[in-house]
């Protein structure tokens, strides 16, 4: 797929006389809608301000991922630094290189992962939070669920632009994240309701069956870094949701140094989990079968291990009453 044309480079360009100065501030934007961010914002939903919010989001969200390396490999589209080096080279001070590593700028680029994530991340914290601003009628907290949405709205706009501005996507790119991006939501909210009820009904064992299945075909189907990560996080995820449920019903609910402790514990051991795990497989082949085990044990702690760890330390309650409950997402 081309996507080389002069005038969207020439665009870029552009954007830079006209908007002298704001390097630091679209370096900021950017960092909104990449991995790091992401890995820190959805632990802090699902474990300190609502689970099941949490979980679906974090389903969304690698799923979204996992398309986009996909889609990525199929269109094999290059970046603008691939095509017209000596133009954009004096935008980037410590080189193109460094730019690559920086602004996570490797590999094919359309469709944009970091406009496809914020479209899919926001879009969707803005449908929940408008309905529950609907909920909230005449309370004042009304209007922060309004300046909530307002802010998300921004940065599914600012993200995608920061992009273009760092001379990293095409306009082109771009586009692709958008669209790709609200298709899958879109096709989300409309079948995840249905997919629930028939999960919760047919028990844990379709769960698990699903949780480790559907992710390791994923792998197999598309090899590569990107997709690898996303399905054995998903796969870690997934097992951990259904578990957690039957076995510990983990609640949000709490004060907010109950809350806080729960976030501090829980991204100590996740990061200790994402860094030690990779100098400890540093090496090893087949390097994507180890990626993959990796980042499963790092959803597994998110989905598991990090409630049941909240409910020993007393950060948080446990839901259940007597009896393991039917688990659910």
């Amino acid at each position: 797929m081309d996507l080389t044309q002069p005038w969207q480079i020439d665009l870029m360009l552009w954007m830079r006389d006209v908007l002298p100065g704001l390097v630091g501030l679209f370096e900021a934007v950017t960092s909104l809608g990449g991995e790091m961010f992401f890995l820190i914002a959805v632990p802090l939903l699902t474990w300190c301000i609502d689970r099941r919010t949490g979980a679906r989001l974090t389903v969304v969200f690698l799923i979204s991922t996992y398309a986009n390396c996909g889609l990525k490999s199929l269109f094999s589209s290059p970046r603008p630094m691939d095509v017209a080096s000596e133009r954009l080279d004096p935008l980037f001070v410590d080189g193109i290189a460094d730019a690559r590593e920086r602004y996570d700028a490797t590999g094919y680029g359309f469709p944009s992962g970091h406009t496809q994530a914020t479209a899919v991340v926001w879009g969707y914290l803005i449908h929940v939070t408008a309905g529950l601003r609907r909920k909230l009628a005449a309370s004042p907290r009304r209007h922060l669920a309004g300046a909530f949405i307002a802010l998300a709205a921004l940065l599914t706009v600012l993200v995608p632009l920061s992009r273009v501005y760092l001379a990293v996507h095409f306009v082109t790119d771009v586009l692709g994240g958008y669209v790709f991006g609200f298709a899958i939501l879109a096709a989300y909210l409309w079948l995840a309701p249905s997919a629930e009820t028939w999960l919760t009904s047919n028990g844990l064992a379709a769960q698990l069956t699903l949780a480790v299945g559907v992710p390791v075909v994923a792998a197999l189907l598309v090899p590569s870094e990107g997709a690898v990560t996303a399905a054995g996080t998903l796969m870690g995820m997934g097992v951990g949701f259904s578990l957690e449920r039957r076995w510990i019903g983990f609640s949000t609910q709490g004060t907010l140094v109950a809350r806080a402790g729960r976030f501090l514990v829980g991204i100590a051991v996740l990061g200790g989990l994402y860094a030690g795990l990779k100098v400890a497989f540093d090496g090893l082949e087949p390097h994507l079968v180890w990626r993959f085990i990796r980042y499963a044990a790092v959803g597994l702690w998110g989905g598991l291990g990090a409630p049941w760890v909240f409910v020993r330390l007393r950060l948080a309650h446990s839901g259940l009453t007597g009896r393991p409950q039917e688990p659910s997402t």
